[in-house]
């Protein structure tokens, strides 16, 4: 009796060995993979328009500046020799701004002109952004049987195009509604970093959760078109108003990108 349970006991390891357990799923040998994702946007530091780092040079006695926010999608593609991947990733994006800035007819920069605080008067900006970007990335993944960490980064080129609107009111209903000058484009060199989790449904499908930072540069260029002509209107009365060539971006640029996804392949 003592020797049948034994060799029950026994049996039972070789019928039910570790690969039936629910940790199965594993592909780690070389090939082709490619994954698809939608992301949030975040600019979490700001884009440095002139409302963020020129308030008072506008002649306003101040700001305001709310994070701009935005979405998009980015898809890649590589080859894969675990743990290392070499893949190319290619991504569109658009992002919103509403910045503001309030006049009290009184001048608060050094030296300022006070032609640009009067009147007194409140504006509203919408700042536009969208375009596209490539990047060649490198890639590190801890093989799991589920849950893989992995890590990206690579260098890359973004092309955008930016586009402003700005509305004007004032005391005695006088109003400037709205200036839409044409918009500018930039193309800048780009360094993308990426961190992610992925849970793997099956030996060759994975679901992603991650967090991406890319960094790029606004050049001088992303100014709006200066419009000497613009005057505020309203109850027979007219005004000439300050249109300077706002500046809807400058500096270092960097998104933060939460998003999921799914990929395929090992």
């Amino acid at each position: 009796m003592r020797f049948s349970l034994a060799a029950t006991l026994a049996g039972a390891f070789v019928v039910f060995p570790r690969d039936a357990s629910p940790q199965e799923p594993m592909a780690d040998s070389p090939g082709l993979y490619g994954g698809i994702a939608i992301a949030a946007s975040l600019e979490p530091f700001g884009s440095g328009t002139d409302m963020q780092r020129h308030c008072t040079d506008l002649g306003a006695s101040d700001c305001g500046t709310p994070m701009p926010l935005g979405a998009g999608f980015f898809g890649y593609v590589g080859w894969a020799l675990p743990p290392f991947g070499v893949e190319a990733m290619l991504a569109g994006f658009a992002d919103y701004d509403r910045p503001s800035a309030h006049y009290d007819g009184v001048t608060h920069a050094p030296h300022g002109n006070p032609l640009l605080a009067v009147p007194k008067r409140d504006e509203t900006f919408i700042i536009f952004r969208g375009g596209g970007a490539l990047a060649l990335r490198g890639r590190y993944t801890w093989e799991r049987p589920r849950w893989r960490p992995s890590v990206a980064a690579g260098l890359g080129v973004a092309y955008r195009y930016m586009a402003l609107e700005r509305e004007v009111t004032a005391d005695g209903g006088l109003e400037d509604r709205p200036y839409f000058p044409t918009g500018t484009p930039y193309l800048s060199p780009a360094v993308t970093i990426d961190g992610s989790m992925h849970y793997r449904a099956t030996p060759k499908v994975a679901f992603i959760f991650g967090l991406g930072i890319w960094m790029e540069t606004a050049w001088s260029s992303t100014r709006s078109v200066a419009d000497p002509s613009r005057t505020l209107a309203g109850n027979s009365h007219v005004a000439p108003i300050a249109t300077p060539a706002y500046e809807m971006a400058h500096g270092l640029q960097i998104y933060f990108m939460p998003y999921v996804g799914l990929q395929l392949g090992p």
